[in-house]
């Protein structure tokens, strides 16, 4: 009698087992996929290449006299300048030295939209 009810009771966790399994082992293969690809995607590394940015506008975001820190396509850079610039003033990069920008100031300083 005993063994029967062993049986019945084997078969209901049998059951559920399966379907947590069902649920459980698709979910992990997804994880695991989805962390591989964001790991995958941190040790790609973006060239700097500043000749690509010349011309670009962007902001200085401090007071440029010889160097400064401007803000260009949402990333915070050093600067170099010939001339004067104020914080806040938009400004063309007009060349790449050394891990810096150069910039100029943009003479019609009025935003487009």
């Amino acid at each position: 009698m005993q063994s029967a009810n062993i049986c019945t009771t084997l078969m209901q966790y049998t059951g559920k087992i399966i379907f947590i399994l069902a649920i459980a082992l698709p979910a992990c293969v997804l994880l695991f996929f989805l962390l591989k690809l964001a790991l995958y995607s941190r040790r790609i590394k973006m060239p700097v290449d500043g000749g690509s940015m010349i011309g670009i506008i962007g902001q200085a975001k401090t007071d440029i006299a010889e160097s400064g820190m401007v803000m260009v396509r949402g990333e915070l850079w050093h600067a170099t300048a010939h001339t004067q610039i104020p914080s806040g003033r938009r400004v063309r990069v007009i060349g790449f030295k050394q891990l810096a920008l150069e910039v100029e100031p943009v003479e019609n300083d009025f935003k487009q939209g």
